[in-house]
């Protein structure tokens, strides 16, 4: 079936506006990806930050009550 010149100016019509949309849907597929990667980065740090924090707190329990000299640290007290 051919389209008809009624059509074909239509769809002419409409070109930009499906070309703009058609952008629009890129950007937002690449703002989205880009949100995922930041919302993992910042994921990824507050469980390294809170990891790390832990770590000190078993050390400072380990020293006082672990330890013979309360200054060693875990290293220096395993020799």
């Amino acid at each position: 079936a051919e389209e008809t010149e009624y059509f074909a100016q239509k769809r002419m019509k409409f070109a930009p506006l499906n070309f703009i949309w058609r952008e629009n849907e890129v950007m937002l597929r690449e703002a989205t990806r880009a949100i995922a990667d930041a919302q993992a980065e910042l994921d990824d740090g507050i469980v390294k930050k809170f990891v790390a924090l832990r770590m000190k707190e078993l050390d400072k329990i380990v020293n006082e009550n672990c330890y013979k000299n309360k200054e060693y640290n875990y290293l220096q007290a395993k020799k």
